[in-house]
């Protein structure tokens, strides 16, 4: 029988909180990012605020910002999530369950170009590039409308999060990659 995605969010949280050397496994995540052509080709990077137990990306946005590209940190409610320009991570306020995001100010609303390089986080990756995120189907959707569809959507998450497979529906997204600190999936 084969384990449902609610059981696989399960098991792959307890991994995921169980990892030694996040902070260190965060580093060699940013650093292959930065070494990347999706990075240094990109102008905007559109990312999640890490909090938790996930891969850390604020170094990938303070790089970002010093780097001279765009950086967006998504805004979620009531089904929708919009992307939000920030100019340093002291912008981001904690909401109610614990995720930091932008301000939703209507002037730093931004939306994905050819440039675009959207982060996207997870609680497991499958090699065959579905994930399974927190179950609001936020990132479903936003990568699944064709304005959206950023330059490069890109799945991060530490190697003991890669599944061989993750079952799909039909309103699930595919990433174009998955980055870990052994490398591009």
């Amino acid at each position: 029988m084969s384990e449902t995605k609610h059981d696989m969010r399960l098991r792959y949280c307890a991994i995921r909180a169980a990892l030694p050397d996040r902070a260190a496994k965060s580093a060699m995540i940013a650093e292959r990012l930065f070494a990347s052509e999706a990075y240094k080709s990109a102008s905007e990077i559109f990312t999640y605020a890490s909090f938790g137990a996930e891969a850390d990306t604020r170094d990938i946005i303070s790089r970002a910002l010093a780097d001279g590209k765009v950086v967006a940190v998504p805004y979620a409610r009531g089904g929708v999530m919009r992307f939000y320009r920030i100019y340093n991570l002291s912008e981001l306020r904690v909401s109610k369950i614990g995720v930091p995001e932008p301000v939703p100010r209507p002037e730093r609303l931004v939306t994905c170009g050819p440039g675009t390089l959207l982060l996207v986080p997870g609680i497991t990756m499958g090699k065959n590039m579905h994930r399974i995120g927190y179950g609001g189907g936020y990132y479903d959707g936003y990568l699944s409308l064709a304005e959206n569809k950023p330059f490069l959507s890109v799945g991060v998450c530490f190697a003991a999060q890669v599944a061989e497979e993750v079952a799909a529906e039909a309103w699930d997204a595919a990433l174009d990659a998955v980055l870990t600190e052994e490398g591009w999936v």
